[in-house]
């Protein structure tokens, strides 16, 4: 048993020879005899390791001396038990051993020899020939061939070490390497501090009933087989671990790992758990023997890259599978053993260990570690003791239903970055498609491309080329494309597969090295994206109406991967702005190749957002390749088009009229997951006349509104509120119709704040889901027994084309019904139809509707919570820092920002109001922007403030973000504005800045708060500031 009084203090020579005395017997590893597998295995006692660390501390000191200024000692040898012997010989000798990995290149071991400051070289018989190579290549270095382990573990006089922890805690033990996944590798250095939270960490309180999922089961003495390697810290922590914990370790013989080895290595052996890195698994599992092998074992554990989530289940199936989380700077994370089989996948920290999952945007999460009070617990500020914090850079989702619980997502390191500034993780899509049989690796590129695309190396052991691959393994890609982002989808056209022969280069962990895969196959992937220009679709020979029709369905078609009704919304069935462009390109190219003379600027993206259906995009080509632009519907007749279509069957009841209330007690609430709406609920069950809520989303809302309230700093008691799935468009908005009925029966106040923010899409894209969920409101107030108040969230978009000349000098807080106000924008545009529709419905029907203009909606007053990172002012704040110059002037844009906390407030006023109010209207205006008007150059000395920034004109910032040149991952997380820069350039111009002032007389006589609201300041900015942690 372990001294506890010891426990984080012990060294590893010291330990070794005191259980040397005390537990000579105990056995340290099992070890094959020899190469063949069939001459059997051997234990290594603890007395066997000792003799063997005395004999080379011995042969250190006769060979070289022992160093006085801890000189740097590399060692290259056979995957055996001798590394570890080496890392304590030299820890008894005054070296710090340096293990680098044998595959390295050439120009990786010269950078590592001069960082490290090597100049003697170590090796064991079997890298005879790899130390040859390394000899011509650095003349210099001094190179000794090792005795065989047979010869050491003959022993020697113990050889003397009397060190310290106190006095030795930072001194570096050994030096292992980073991957070397993105670059040339780096040197971590590994002190016997750090190997102080190893020896802890088997000993860390864990909540009642959980394990660590690295060891659970698992007691001194129970074998556990490893390949290694043990130049890694993967590795070699399986025999740390060992001397720490009596936990032995059984190795593999040194030949390359196949699934036959590794089964005759188990049946030998009969180890009770195995820790290896996933590619390994994957191959035992295509095995049925593989798999019977795994079967046999208690559990297995592993880590340094994601497995396959079809071979993870298959593997639950068999056996317990302990996932692991690490790196060569930090060391093991402890993380607890699920509690289901199910959840394999997804990690669970032990909450001694502290750690902090901070949201990055898209779903994301980086795993970041806090510095505690002391590094008793964390290996990492060891390696890096000036550390406050150390962000992994690793990047989890959250369980859509267990919180707590986190799946890896891939790392910033491997984030694509297109052309067009979007960028995606690809990692979760290459574990899908390399699930299939046939797939031994993939690797998604397309760095700098316009879009994303695959490289596939066959597992040529399986796929015997007697068929085509990319239709074998497309149902793969196709299960990645439905969890990818949009923008990072793989199109069949865009997969290529490399060569018998040729194999992407791979880290000891397995995974590919992603930096290699540009360099080494750049021709096959120019090949792939050179096929943009010559891959094109041909026009039918028939271009009547119907044979354009049938084209452009198929067009569509094979990029939805899916049929579609000519009727039928495209963005609605799927198709997302990626293909959106390719579609216009298609369908430029078809037109150019067979009507070369035609004009195709109408062809474009825009005109496809605005011409959304088979048959609209079908009469928008077919008009193009005929010249024909007359009948096309303008913007105007679209628009009232809609309004007509959605007010014409509103029914006239004299009889509906209002039944006054002086308050709300049933409410619907749409979209209470976004920001404005999780302010509104916290501000509705902060009033106790409110009784009930039901929350209307197109998702599962309950957890993600819970995980909101607690990042704002919002109290999650939703005692009083029913969360529902549904979909406004649907009738009875998709919702069971007794549960429809009941809620006609009790709601009195419906608060609509739910609307898709998309500014590229036209107006038709908004009509099924929003402009005919608009209506369906109107038809549930009709119906409701409460004659339901509709409150409506609208935009001030409605009114962003106010011309103050033709207009007038300012816009009125009324319905308006001239769309010529409008912002030619669909989502302005689809805004205005709803106000139309509420206008109508009070007219003709007496429905009491409340429209709310907003303006912008700034961050919080509170010190929780954060105005979105990835909205335009968080984005220019960002990107000043990092380019050292922030912009003296938005254009002619004022603030008139109101913080979003504070606008949920003035909200429920003015519901509150509505209620109490004894006006006759039934459709009223209000315009929530801030009355208190201030400057941008009044708010830029915060950012002053925060970062060493100086002010510049607003063009000159957008020309510095313009003169980067093909911007790399670094550039685009450091200057997010980047992929904003028509946004910017729009801000430059003026565009969608309210040239005439809205009036706000109505909005302040009903709210309190918004007449004593104070114009954003200098002490606001800087809490913002603080909230983005830039």
């Amino acid at each position: 048993m372990a001294d506890e009084n010891k426990i984080g203090q012990r060294l590893l020579a010291t330990l070794l020879d005191e259980l040397a005395r005390k537990q000579p017997t105990r056995r340290f590893a099992t070890i094959p005899k020899t190469a063949n597998i069939d001459d059997g295995f051997v234990d290594i006692s603890i007395a066997d390791l000792a003799n063997a660390v005395n004999y080379m501390a011995g042969w250190i000191q006769k060979n070289l001396g022992c160093s006085s200024d801890h000189a740097s000692l590399a060692y290259l040898g056979a995957n055996d038990v001798r590394y570890f012997v080496f890392i304590l010989a030299c820890s008894k000798t005054g070296y710090k051993a340096f293990l680098p990995s044998p595959r390295n290149s050439d120009e990786s071991f010269l950078h590592l020899f001069k960082v490290t400051e090597t100049n003697a070289f170590l090796y064991g018989a079997e890298r005879r020939q790899k130390m040859s190579e390394l000899g011509a290549l650095r003349p210099d270095m001094k190179m000794l061939e090792i005795p065989s382990l047979s010869d050491m573990l003959i022993g020697s006089d113990v050889f003397p070490y009397d060190a310290v922890y106190e006095k030795v805690e930072d001194d570096v033990l050994f030096i292992i390497h980073s991957s070397g996944t993105t670059g040339l590798p780096k040197p971590v250095p590994i002190t016997h501090g750090f190997m102080s939270t190893i020896d802890r960490s088997g000993h860390f309180p864990f909540p009642p009933g959980r394990q660590c999922s690295m060891g659970v089961g698992l007691e001194a003495g129970d074998l556990v087989l490893t390949p290694g390697p043990f130049f890694h810290l993967m590795g070699l922590y399986t025999l740390i671990r060992s001397l720490f914990e009596g936990i032995p370790v059984a190795l593999f013989p040194d030949r390359p790992l196949s699934t036959d080895l590794f089964v005759q290595t188990i049946r030998h052996t009969k180890p009770k758990s195995a820790m290896c890195p996933p590619s390994i698994l994957e191959e035992m599992c295509a095995s049925p023997a593989g798999l019977e092998a795994l079967s046999t074992l208690d559990s297995v554990a592993y880590g340094g890259a994601p497995l396959s989530p079809e071979v993870g289940d298959k593997l639950s199936q068999v056996t317990n599978i302990q996932t692991g989380m690490g790196s060569s700077e930090a060391g093991v994370l402890m993380t607890m053993a699920p509690l289901v089989k199910e959840d394999w996948a997804y990690y669970e920290w032990n909450p001694f260990y502290k750690t902090d999952m901070q949201p990055v945007g898209e779903g994301m999460y980086e795993l970041v570690i806090p510095r505690c009070e002391n590094r008793d617990i964390h290996g990492i500020f060891h390696t890096y003791p000036e550390l406050h914090e150390y962000r992994t850079k690793d990047l989890f989702t959250a369980h859509p239903t267990k919180p707590g619980l986190w799946k890896f997502a891939g790392r910033y390191d491997d984030v694509i970055v297109l052309s067009n500034g979007e960028k995606f993780n690809p990692v979760s899509m290459e574990k899908v498609i390399e699930g299939h049989d046939v797939v031994a690796r993939a690797a998604v590129v397309g760095q700098g491309r316009f879009q994303a695309a695959l490289l596939i190396e066959p597992n040529w052991s399986v796929w015997k080329e007697g068929g085509d691959i990319v239709e074998m393994v497309w149902p793969s890609v196709q299960k990645a494309n439905q969890a990818a982002l949009a923008h990072g989808r793989i199109m069949k056209s865009k997969i290529a597969v490399l060569p018998r022969g040729q194999y992407f280069r791979t880290t000891p962990k397995g995974t590919v090295q992603r930096l290699h895969v540009g360099t080494d196959f750049g021709s096959l992937i120019d090949a792939l994206y050179a096929g943009d220009e010559s891959e094109q679709w041909s026009l039918p020979e028939n271009t009547d109406i119907d044979s354009i029709c049938e084209f452009v369905s198929r067009l569509v078609s094979e990029k939805l991967d899916s049929d579609i009704n000519a009727e039928d919304d495209i963005f609605v069935a799927g198709l997302d702005s990626l293909q959106t462009i390719q579609l216009a390109k298609d369908l430029q190219g078809a037109i150019r190749l067979r009507f070369p003379e035609r004009s195709i600027e109408n062809v474009t993206s825009q005109q496809i957002y605005a011409n959304p259906t088979i048959q609209q995009l079908s009469t928008l080509v077919y008009r193009t390749i005929h010249g024909q632009q007359d009948g096309m519907l303008s913007r105007k007749e679209t628009i009232e088009g809609l309004v007509r279509k959605y007010t014409a069957s509103i029914p006239t009841q004299e009889q509906h009229h209002h039944q006054q209330q002086s308050q709300m007690r049933i409410v619907i609430l749409t979209g209470s997951t976004g920001s404005l709406g999780s302010y509104i609920l916290s501000s509705l069950l902060s009033n106790h006349s409110v009784e009930k809520i039901f929350c209307l989303n197109r998702s599962d809302a309950a957890k993600r509104q819970e995980q909101g309230f607690i990042e704002k700093g919002l109290n999650p008691d939703f005692e009083r509120v029913e969360f529902l799935n549904a979909s406004f468009g649907h009738e009875n908005f998709g919702l069971d119709a007794d549960k429809y009925k009941a809620m006609t029966q009790t709601v009195d106040t419906i608060i609509h704040n739910a609307w898709q923010v998309n500014f590229n899409h036209g107006i038709s894209s908004f009509e099924k889901q929003h402009i005919h969920g608009m209506r369906r409101f109107i038809d549930f107030s009709l119906q409701s027994a409460q004659q339901a108040h509709i409150h409506f969230i609208s935009s001030i978009g409605t009114v962003g084309g106010w011309n103050k000349f033709t207009h007038g000098p300012s816009i009125p807080e009324v319905p308006l019904e001239d769309c010529d106000v409008v912002i030619p924008q669909g989502y302005g545009e689809s805004k205005h139809v709803a106000e139309r529709i509420c206008l109508e419905a009070s007219r003709r029907a007496g429905v009491q509707t409340t429209i709310y203009r907003v303006g912008q909606i700034a961050g919080p007053t509170t010190q929780k919570g954060a105005w979105n990172r990835q909205e335009w002012l968080p984005t220019l704040v960002k990107t000043s820092k990092a380019v050292g110059a922030v912009p003296d002037t938005l254009g002619p844009f004022s603030v008139d920002w109101i913080p979003v906390d504070t606008l949920a407030n003035i909200i429920t006023e003015l519901i509150t109001s509505r209620h109490t109010s004894s006006s006759n209207d039934t459709c009223t205006v209000f315009h929530l922007a801030n009355p208190s008007i201030t400057s941008w150059e009044s708010l830029i000395p915060a950012v002053e403030k925060s970062y060493t920034v100086k002010p510049s004109s607003l063009s000159s910032w957008i020309q510095k973000l313009e003169g980067i040149n093909n911007p790399t991952e670094e550039d685009v997380i450091a200057m997010p504005a980047i992929k904003l820069l028509d946004f910017y350039r729009g801000v430059l111009a003026g565009e969608g800045s309210l040239s005439t002032p809205l009036e706000l007389v109505r909005t302040m006589q009903a709210s309190s708060t918004m007449r004593r609201l104070k114009a954003i300041d200098v002490d606001l900015m800087l809490n913002w500031i603080q909230q983005w942690e830039f």
